[in-house]
């Protein structure tokens, strides 16, 4: 509660001091539908970003997300892809291929989600997010020796992680339970 109050607070500061700031809003659609869980907002942010600057990667990505959970996934996915490009070699390029992993996963391209999901884990291996998408997605793919890894360093980093938190409302995957991948993940069943 405390980071989703927190992220709210920054962002409607940054909102007040830069209504016409294409990136103060693209961060406002990432804070919408990631934070909040709010993918009209969110979708409403990322539009009015890219029509203020369309070279946002954030924005772009922030856009995908908020389609592929508004039930528009093919859309999405190509959105995150053209944020993939616009990024580039940017420093938060980690960030933007979780999201298009999320957003591949949402729309089920596997293997772009996958693709995107080890490259945010090369760039920033201490990240939590990628490891929990990795998993599933490896276990989808029967390759439970990866997955097995990929949860053992997630262990490492998530002191009192289980796999079956994965399934619980209260753990920070949502995508993860909306999507059908954790069906192939071992441990209490739906």
């Amino acid at each position: 509660d405390t980071v989703q109050e927190e992220a709210d607070w920054f962002a409607a500061r940054a909102l007040e001091l830069e209504p016409y700031n294409a990136f103060v809003l693209g961060l406002c659609a990432h804070v919408q539908s990631t934070v909040n869980l709010a993918f009209v907002a969110g979708f409403e942010f990322a539009q009015r970003s890219i029509e203020l600057c369309p070279s946002n990667p954030v924005a772009w990505v922030s856009l995908g997300f908020a389609e592929s959970h508004l039930g528009r996934p093919a859309s999405g996915i190509q959105h995150a892809r053209k944020a993939r490009r616009i990024a580039g070699s940017s420093p938060f390029r980690f960030h933007i291929d979780l999201l298009s992993c999320i957003v591949g996963v949402m729309s089920g391209d596997f293997d772009d989600a996958r693709y995107f999901g080890d490259a945010s884990h090369a760039l920033a291996p201490n990240l939590r997010a990628p490891l929990r998408f990795l998993a599933a997605l490896y276990f989808h793919d029967n390759n439970e020796g990866t997955a097995e890894t990929l949860l053992d360093r997630l262990k490492l980093l998530e002191p009192g992680f289980s796999i079956d938190m994965l399934r619980d409302p209260s753990y920070p995957s949502e995508s993860l339970r909306k999507s059908k991948l954790l069906s192939h993940v071992p441990g209490r069943q739906w």
